[in-house]
């Protein structure tokens, strides 16, 4: 989170990782949605020394792995 927050964005964990958490059952995969644009979620966390993948640049979403574990980050974005 720290490498994704730079800059005064935020990010939170979403989806099934938190209804898992909340109902005490394993957590298999965490999603998170950012006020980062990919291209910065990108950036940031390659200096974080992460490995970045753009699997769904055209809906906002990147792929973090860390420790060999991925996390889809997911900029926020308002449909009209």
């Amino acid at each position: 989170f720290a490498a994704i927050e730079q800059g005064g964005d935020t990010a939170w964990v979403v989806g099934g990782a938190v209804r898992n958490a909340l109902l005490g059952l394993p957590v298999a995969d965490v999603d998170v949605a950012t006020t980062a644009v990919p291209r910065l979620v990108m950036a940031r966390a390659s200096a974080a020394g992460l490995k970045p993948v753009p699997t769904g640049i055209d809906h906002g979403t990147v792929t973090v792995v860390v420790d060999g574990h991925p996390y889809e980050v997911t900029t926020l974005r308002q449909d009209v």
